[in-house]
């Protein structure tokens, strides 16, 4: 996840705060946050995703990707 310059840490702590969010991390590199949500479709996942995570002031973009294989 890509944030506004100087949010990264406001965005974190409201993404803590959504259903589905189980972590949240500060990264250095080419994006800002490492988000994991867990839910049981990738359809409710995508909802999460387009519905509450892109309505976090502060959130410049996103990069969804699907784990296959979890250990």
């Amino acid at each position: 996840m890509d944030t506004e310059v100087g949010k990264g840490q406001e965005v974190r702590d409201r993404l803590l705060q959504t259903r589905g969010v189980v972590a949240a991390d500060l990264a250095m590199g080419p994006h800002d946050l490492v988000v994991v949500v867990e839910e049981p479709t990738i359809e409710e996942v995508g909802r999460i995703v387009v519905r509450d995570l892109h309505g976090i002031p502060g959130v410049k973009n996103t990069i969804t990707m699907i784990v296959i294989n979890r250990d």
